[in-house]
């Protein structure tokens, strides 16, 4: 029910993603995120209901979206609004989308969109920063832990078709009793199995652990081509130059412009035209650039007090039918 009524009560729907920032391919998803308002009970009684998934989950056999899925996150005008005042870089954003991915617009969504300056100020450095470097380790997290995935799969494949139902602390006491190493791709930790950059507990059966490893294999390599030939996740690179370049244009400039100037760029890095040194110093020189920005038009804090008037007005109008 939250669903259908999120979409009914929608203020925004913005076409996210490779999309608008310009860096799409011919095959390359639709992504959605939405604004909807709040009915009378959620924001008088005691039920909240502040972000929905209203999209399709549609994967292929390699846990890769097909071309029916639909990823679009709808948020309740509130919650959207702190997450903007917060300088999420996710939701941010949204609010700088160009016409051709505004996908519907209501006079309260363009009242948000209209005040989009009130939100940006000098904390989103942080904020943008710390995303980037979430998506830095991402990239580098691969390639620790994707060999020992791959080893450690390919080597419970062998140990399923022998004996699935054997524990791990069973192949354990069996190998040491033999002076042998852990299985390829595992370590013996003091309480778990480590594998990778998972964590098994010893009473886990093996047939349970190849699962597991498998799903994980899938989820982190559903881009298995491109990381092999390249040796790191590019997708993970490319968002991390995006968010530092999108930091970049904010301080420098106090807004974003869609689709974004650097998009060809980002489009190199996806095709792996640079190595991960590469990008690393290039993410390095950004962060430089960013640091070396003395008089950014951005605000030097919060906006609180007009933001909060602002959403206030739009819950209001919006629950007596003013618009």
């Amino acid at each position: 029910m939250d669903r259908a009524q999120a979409q009914a009560n929608l203020l925004l729907k913005i076409r996210t993603g490779s999309q608008l920032y310009g860096t799409a391919r011919p095959d390359s998803d639709e992504d959605f995120a939405g604004v909807f308002a709040p009915l009378a009970p959620w924001v008088y009684g005691m039920r909240r209901v502040e972000q929905v998934d209203c999209g399709h989950v549609a994967k292929d056999a390699a846990g890769k979206n097909t071309a029916e899925a639909v990823d679009f996150t709808a948020y309740e005008v509130r919650k959207f609004a702190r997450l903007a005042l917060d300088n999420n870089p996710n939701v941010l954003e949204l609010l700088f989308a160009d016409a051709p991915n505004l996908i519907h617009v209501t006079p309260l969504g363009q009242r948000l969109l209209d005040a989009r300056g009130l939100f940006p100020h000098r904390g989103l450095v942080k904020r943008f920063v710390g995303y980037a470097t979430s998506q830095r380790h991402k990239m580098r997290i691969r390639i620790q832990h994707y060999g020992a995935l791959k080893d450690a799969l390919a080597w419970l494949d062998e140990q399923h078709a022998a004996s699935p139902s054997i524990s791990l602390a069973e192949v354990k006491g069996h190998r040491e009793a033999l002076h042998q190493k852990p299985p390829p791709g595992f370590a013996w930790k003091a309480s778990h199995a480590q594998v990778g950059d998972q964590s098994y507990g010893y009473h886990e059966k093996v047939k349970n652990v190849r699962k597991k490893v498998g799903a994980r294999l899938a989820s982190a390599t559903n881009r298995t081509v491109l990381f092999e030939r390249h040796g790191f996740d590019v997708k993970f690179a490319s968002h991390l130059i995006r968010l530092l370049l999108e930091c970049r244009e904010l301080v420098q400039t106090g807004g974003l412009l869609f689709p974004l100037a650097y998009a060809d760029e980002l489009r190199a890095i996806r095709q792996g035209t640079l190595t991960m040194p590469e990008v690393e110093a290039r993410a390095t020189a950004i962060e430089d650039e960013i640091r070396a920005v003395t008089d950014s038009p951005l605000r030097s804090k919060t906006a609180f007090d007009e933001v909060d008037a602002l959403v206030q007005g739009i819950v209001r109008d919006y629950l007596e039918g003013a618009v």
